[in-house]
């Protein structure tokens, strides 16, 4: 099995997106990653313990948060390149 096809039966597993993050109830310094609209459905918890780290602390977040549909597009452009390249090879084979 390719790594490309590691990966996506991996995010396969995952619950399924759209995930966003939600610091509504941040009063211990928590960042909450969750399904979108989920209520309190929320799966990953990012702590952090000093002031300084808010602001990087929430960017991770936002980055996993990001993550299933990332992932999909990168997969996506990946299978269409390789595509585009086995055509492209394909067509240089009819022409030599």
């Amino acid at each position: 099995m390719d790594r490309l096809t590691e990966i996506e039966k991996r995010w396969a597993k995952t619950t399924p997106g759209p995930w966003a993050v939600n610091d509504r109830f941040n009063n211990a310094g928590d960042l909450y990653v969750g399904k979108k609209d989920a209520g309190y459905d929320w799966f990953a918890i990012v702590m952090f313990a000093h002031d300084g780290w808010v602001k990087e602390v929430k960017e991770n977040a936002i980055a996993i948060a990001a993550g299933p549909d990332d992932i999909a597009w990168l997969i996506a452009e990946i299978r269409r390149l390789q595509l585009d390249l086995r055509e492209w090879r394909e067509g240089l084979r009819g022409h030599t």
